[in-house]
């Protein structure tokens, strides 16, 4: 898949429950949200530079998902082929108390979609920016900063909590998303053509990373658990006697040995 996954190629994992159940069989709902998990974070260490979500329905009520993992969520209320206006214009679902990023509304004649976010977001997710809150402008904090002060004059310098959280949020949003400081894995597909990376790329990377090594180290550990033990009997050996050494003693100038 690699050499095909191109700048702005984005990948969904599929996560369901065959008709047959055959994929489920004698595995626990921890056992399948580990494998999710593990098979998530390879694909993110694999292609730490392209998003990474997973399409899954009933199993996430089931708990078999993963956290924190963007959605595509199948949520099909309608009978036939109802039309794209329809679905827009039918409240987001919140399966499990989740916000999915693509709703799928149906599969009649054939599976369609809309994206739960605006045009903006989505555009922002694809890039590796935060998906519910776009990153703010240089406009956007001197608006901030504008009406912090006038908070400020207002209310004899007084700041609501809710000011400070604002004002706090900007500034963490700025921090998160500046380019052109950290320099990108030399390992990253663009390298080449993109140099830098924000800061929240970088931590997403270090964490697809670790996600991989722990999901290794998991797998690893329980093919040593499972390993026979071997025996404690011990064998004794023998020590050679040493050898005389391949020289004797001539003594020193004055004919002391």
């Amino acid at each position: 898949m690699k050499p095909y996954a191109g700048p702005g190629f984005v990948h969904w994992p599929d996560l369901e429950r065959r008709p047959d159940g055959s994929n489920y069989a004698g595995v626990t709902a921890a056992g399948i949200r580990v494998s999710a998990t593990a098979w998530i974070a390879e694909m993110e260490a694999a292609f730490a530079h392209q998003p990474v979500g997973l399409y899954t329905g009933s199993d996430l009520a089931a708990g078999h998902a993963p956290a924190a993992v963007p959605l595509w969520y199948p949520a099909c209320p309608w009978s036939g082929a109802p039309a794209y206006a329809q679905a827009e214009a039918h409240p987001r679902p919140s399966p499990s108390g989740r916000s999915p990023l693509f709703r799928q509304f149906t599969s009649t004649p054939l599976d369609r979609s809309i994206c739960c976010p605006s045009e903006p977001a989505l555009r922002a997710w694809a890039a590796g920016e935060e998906t519910e809150d776009m990153a703010l402008t240089t406009d956007d904090i001197d608006k901030v900063a504008a009406a912090v002060v006038a908070k400020l004059v207002a209310g004899g310098g007084v700041l609501e909590t809710a000011g400070i959280t604002h004002v706090a949020s900007a500034a963490a949003k700025a921090v998160l998303t500046m380019d052109g400081v950290i320099k990108a894995p030399a390992d990253a597909p663009d390298a080449k053509t993109n140099p830098y990376c924000a800061l929240q790329s970088c931590i997403k990377d270090t964490n697809a990373r670790i996600r991989l090594a722990q999901a290794t180290e998991a797998a690893q550990s329980a093919v040593i658990g499972n390993s026979p033990r071997p025996s404690r009997r011990s064998t004794r050996t023998s020590t050679p006697p040493l050898s005389s050494p391949p020289f004797h003693h001539h003594g020193d100038r004055d004919g002391r040995g």
